[in-house]
Parts: C-alpha cells; structure tokens; sequence
C-alpha cells in the first residue's frame, strides 16, 4: 500500500482489491482509498468521498464497489468503468458489525435494530428478517454465506450455527447445522479451490 492503513474496509471487484478509508498508526482517519492490480504487483491511490465514520465495510456487486460507512446513512458507490462515486441514502443510520452478500441482497447485524437487515441492492429497498436470540449480546454473531444461504454463527463455545434460506416464502426459518465454533470470537473466511 502506499498510505499504511487499518481497520480498512476492503473488497474485491473484477480482480482488483479495494481499500477504503481506514486509520494510520495514529488513529487518524485515512480519507482516501487505494486499488491493487495482483497483474501488475502496484498499488494506486484513489479519491474517495470524506467521511469521518466510526469504521467501513466493503463488498462488490454488478462489477461496483459499496462502502458503507458505520455511523452514517449513505453508501458510497465506486464505478471503476467510470472512475466516479455516487451517494446512495439508505435513509437510516447503519452501525454495522457483521454482514454478508448473497445474490442480490445484502444481510447485515446492525447494533440499532433486532433481527437481521435485508437492502436488496435491485430494488434499494429495506426489510428486516428474525434471529434466534440467545442469552448473549448479537454482537457475538456473525454472518456469512454458505451454500447461497446466509450461515449465523455465534462467536462463542456451545452454541451450532444457524442457516437460513432468506429468499424462500418462509424466510425466518432457520435450520440447525453441525458447525459449532471451538473457541470464542468466530472469525470466518471462505476459500475456495
């Protein structure tokens, strides 16, 4: 990278991996982002819009970039074929800690709401579908896709991991798997071969 940088929000689009925003070694927001080409081997510094945000988190979909910056309303949209940014108002203040995209939705944990966010990124709609509860904080949840379903999983011992098939007519039907973490604050990564 050539500005050093954490707690980034990060995403890969068409094969080339995103930095948005993020902290340096002071803890001073970074009001910039930065692409990497794996090609090429070269990092490229990039504007982005400024927003002084408690953290981000990116992800890709239709070849765009979405950062979307806790603490705020907007979602900020990268268009690499125009090399522009575009402000999308979800109308509510997001205070997101975990998140997944599946299809063309976007399902996220949000410390301001119960159950689980749904922006259908077709329609710019919002909806919100049940979670389970259990006796601790959500925060200890987190969300991934597994088999195009969103997979929950608890970040701490003796609990299995939920799945959900959020596009089907029941969508707050969660079914128990076998995957149970062996050790606190989960952390996922699916790789594929």
């Amino acid at each position: 990278m050539n500005i050093p940088r954490h707690d980034f929000a990060c995403a890969v689009v068409d094969g080339l991996l995103y930095v948005v925003r993020g902290k340096d070694s002071c803890r001073e927001h970074i009001l910039s982002a930065e692409v990497y080409n794996p090609e090429t081997n070269q990092w490229s510094l990039m504007d982005c819009p400024d927003r002084h945000v408690l953290g981000d988190f990116a992800f890709s979909f239709k070849s765009k970039l979405y950062a979307v910056s806790n603490g705020s309303r907007f979602i900020d949209v990268y268009d690499p074929k125009t090399k522009t940014w575009e402000e999308l108002d979800s109308g509510k203040s997001l205070l997101v800690y975990s998140y997944t995209v599946i299809r063309n939705k976007v399902y996220f944990l949000d410390y301001n709401m119960s159950g689980l966010g749904v922006f259908d990124l077709e329609e710019n709609s919002w909806s919100s579908v049940f979670v389970p509860h259990e006796s601790r904080s959500d925060s200890w949840f987190r969300l991934r896709e597994w088999n195009n379903k969103v997979i929950l999983i608890a970040g701490f011992q003796g609990y299995n991991a939920l799945t959900g098939d959020l596009d089907k007519e029941d969508a707050s039907k969660w079914t128990v798997t076998q995957i149970r973490p062996s050790g606190d604050d989960a952390t996922i990564l699916l790789i594929n071969f």
